[in-house]
């Protein structure tokens, strides 16, 4: 899936913020499958990659995403 196409490429060239954006797609894409495990799974990973990118904005992204998934567990 091109979720974990783009997590692949992005991992071994240390492009954290397209590492995270992966991860938060991984995420929303498990979400609407029903798999909240998962999707909190790749929240977290993605909430991870933004702070290692410094990214506010995305680590807020994230964050929204880690709480709708938690409420809905």
């Amino acid at each position: 899936d091109r979720g974990e196409q783009a997590r692949a490429v992005a991992q071994p060239i240390r492009y954290a913020l397209g590492e995270g954006a992966a991860f938060h797609c991984l995420s929303l894409a498990s979400y609407r499958a029903g798999d909240l495990e998962a999707s909190a799974r790749e929240s977290r990973q993605a909430l991870e990659a933004f702070r290692k990118g410094n990214s506010r904005d995305d680590q807020a992204l994230a964050l929204t995403q880690l709480a709708r998934v938690e409420r809905d567990r």
